[in-house]
């Protein structure tokens, strides 16, 4: 289908050009079919559909809605990545791998060194909690700080034109581009310039003169996006070990390779980002491994 369920990026509109004949066809015959059986397509995501048959309404239910806790999450989870600083405001932390053996996590491999957004972290947009209403810092467009919480990890990225990774991979071009214009009906998406009407002033080209990108997985931040919290978070490679970040996570090239060999979407990977203090504060809530 060119990718995976759930995939937001340009690649799952529809009638992307960035997808292969084979793709475009399969995506046509399942539109097809799901329109005959009285469903409407969402352009923006192949996987999509609304139904929108004759009928008479049913009743609705009038009942709570629990918000989904990071422990639940955890709880499907057969891939973990934990990230940790030493406080809010440090720029440098550990990362730790762990897999699932029965209901707990176990140590895969070392640690190994990141670097973090050059003041700090802060609470980000991710799944299961409300951040607002957590003790610490907020982050926010340009604040310079990498997200705290709990997140899906998305698309892998890079200059090469394939990549030995499960995970889907989106091979960057001179116009690709990251949007970072909160007012951008695109904002926090990876988008191909060439293709995409403009209606953004700011973004970030992804194809670059050094190496930082040239290999690269998507931390799923503000996603779907809302204005001005934050966009274009990733994994990717460090200028150094003492080279903090615009407000990603950024490693040594041998470590984000060995990411992209490790990584399997059908695992349910996620990111665990928090400073140490945090990290025990919600160790026990949200299920999460002695580090």
């Amino acid at each position: 289908m060119g990718t995976g369920y759930d995939c937001f990026d340009e690649r799952a509109h529809t009638d992307t050009p960035l997808i292969d004949a084979d793709a475009r066809k399969n995506r046509q015959l399942l539109s097809r079919a799901m329109e005959q059986a009285g469903f409407s397509g969402y352009d923006k995501e192949w996987w999509h559909f609304t139904y929108s048959g004759a009928g008479p309404r049913k009743d609705v239910m009038d009942f709570p809605i629990t918000p989904l806790q990071a422990s639940n999450l955890l709880d499907t989870s057969h891939q973990l990545i934990v990230v940790t600083s030493k406080n809010w405001t440090d720029v440098q932390g550990t990362a730790q791998r762990y897999v699932r053996r029965g209901s707990t996590f176990e140590k895969y491999a070392e640690p190994f060194a990141v670097v973090l957004g050059k003041s700090g972290l802060a609470w980000g947009k991710g799944i299961a909690e409300n951040v607002e209403q957590r003790q610490g810092p907020v982050k926010r467009e340009g604040d310079g700080k990498a997200p705290a919480g709990l997140f899906k990890l998305g698309t892998a990225f890079g200059y090469d034109s394939s990549a030995s990774t499960e995970l889907p991979y989106l091979a960057l071009t001179s116009t690709s581009e990251c949007v970072d214009d909160s007012h951008s009906r695109h904002y926090n998406e990876l988008v191909d310039g060439a293709t995409t009407t403009r209606d953004w002033n700011s973004s970030e080209r992804m194809r670059r003169d050094d190496d930082m990108y040239r290999q690269g997985i998507v931390i799923e931040h503000n996603t779907p996006a809302s204005p001005a919290l934050g966009s274009c978070i990733f994994f990717h490679i460090w200028r150094g070990p003492s080279s903090p970040t615009q407000g990603c996570t950024a490693m040594d090239q041998a470590d984000i390779s060995r990411l992209f060999g490790w990584l399997d979407p059908r695992q349910s990977p996620l990111l665990v980002q928090l400073p140490e203090t945090e990290y025990e504060h919600f160790r026990a809530d949200w299920k999460l491994p002695e580090r």
